[in-house]
């Protein structure tokens, strides 16, 4: 996943309701997570929490494709202060939101920047939190609280969303409907 661009990180001016209304559909998949750990020596640890990166496509008129990659790190007090140390633990994972729309009023690019940048984290971040806290209860360690996502209110949740591309299929490949793609998005 790429890094963000500088102007990403500008505040989208669209609304995001002009493309939700339009959502028939969600189907989100956890393709990628891993977890490490590390010997630890029992001294306190502290939870840190790399900004996200995040990326929106649209495959063609009707289908958006939303892909966002998590880390959680947990180290020792002194090394989080130092940060020359490996982490303890890491917690890693990719999440991909499919939104299909159903027909309907045209949105601008400022309208889909708007959408993937709260509902993209909407829709995965309660994934994300689930996913951290039993791998760290499976692992025998303590959880870890993370704060649910709100829109608006960045805090620890400060997303970045790359630019939006457009994807297409080669000309005559169906759809997972079985539809000739058509020419959208070309």
């Amino acid at each position: 996943m790429g890094t963000p661009s500088a102007e990403s990180s500008i505040q989208p001016t669209g609304d995001p309701s002009r493309v939700a209304v339009r959502v028939a559909d969600v189907d989100i998949v956890q393709p990628a997570g891993s977890f490490l750990r590390q010997p630890a020596a029992g001294k306190p640890v502290e939870a840190r929490f790399p900004p996200p990166k995040a990326k929106g496509l649209i495959e063609d008129e009707l289908h958006l494709q939303f892909f966002i990659e998590f880390v959680l790190e947990l180290r020792q007090r002194t090394a989080a202060v130092e940060g020359d140390s490996a982490p303890l633990a890491k917690v890693e994972a990719v999440f991909a939101v499919r939104y299909t729309l159903a027909p309907g009023a045209a949105f601008s690019d400022d309208d889909l920047a708007a959408f993937f940048r709260f509902n993209g984290p909407l829709t995965t971040v309660p994934y994300w939190r689930e996913f951290v806290n039993s791998t760290l209860l499976r692992a025998g360690i303590d959880p870890v609280s993370l704060p649910p996502f709100v829109p608006g209110r960045h805090g620890l949740w400060k997303i970045d969303v790359a630019p939006i591309e457009r994807v297409s299929r080669p000309s005559g490949v169906k759809s997972e409907h079985g539809a000739p793609d058509s020419a959208a998005g070309s």
